[in-house]
């Protein structure tokens, strides 16, 4: 089947069409992201990899994105156990021990 030029200007348009639509819902999606009041973070299905984090979270645990990145949600648990008992370890040394 031969596709005539009238068709080749359609597909084109749609293509158009489908690429403008994309690029506003991957915005309207990266602004919720951003300001969302729940932590989100975003694992690599198959390698089970953090691959993004809103601020929320970034502020919430305090770490840094880049201490997000690359890293397994089970490497997470630990280093929130390790930072936390640093956190007392300093705060005993201060007089006082956060609950």
């Amino acid at each position: 089947m031969k596709i005539t030029a009238r068709q080749s200007c359609a597909s084109d348009a749609l293509i158009v069409i489908a690429s403008e639509a994309l690029r506003v819902s991957e915005s309207r999606y990266r602004r919720l992201f951003e300001t969302a009041q729940d932590g989100i973070l975003l694992l690599n299905a198959d390698t089970a990899q953090i691959e993004d984090v809103n601020p929320y979270l970034i502020r919430m645990l305090g770490y840094s994105h880049a201490e997000f990145l690359g890293k397994s949600y089970g490497k997470l648990a630990l280093l929130r156990t390790s930072r936390r008992a640093n956190n007392v370890r300093g705060t005993a040394n201060q007089g006082y021990v956060p609950l």
